[in-house]
């Protein structure tokens, strides 16, 4: 099965931040992705920056999702069991799709 963040490379972002305790990141095309876990970035100090950037590749291994954006900005959303602070790690949502859960 395909990784449904495949589905957003190409997608430039439009607006992204932080909300009360979770990141916010939405793309252009109704895309938009919840990060709810414990994350880090490299090549930025904040998600504000991934703004007006696209996404170049995404990829996910059981302790990690890795979105790579223009800049050489990377955005790493940890999975391991001790970075959750609710039951869902992301959540994506996309115009007419089903919704994602990472949990």
């Amino acid at each position: 099965m395909k990784n449904p963040l495949q589905e957003l490379i190409g997608l430039r972002v439009i607006r992204s931040g932080m909300v009360h305790d979770y990141a916010q990141i939405i793309f252009g095309e109704g895309a938009g992705l919840t990060i709810n876990n414990d994350f880090t970035i490299s090549g930025a100090k904040t998600v504000v920056e991934l703004q007006n950037l696209s996404l170049l590749s995404a990829s996910q291994n059981e302790s990690q999702v890795a979105l790579v954006f223009e800049n050489g900005i990377t955005l790493y959303v940890s999975l391991v069991p001790e970075a959750y602070h609710g039951p869902e790690a992301m959540v994506l949502t996309r115009e007419g799709q089903p919704v994602v859960v990472w949990n």
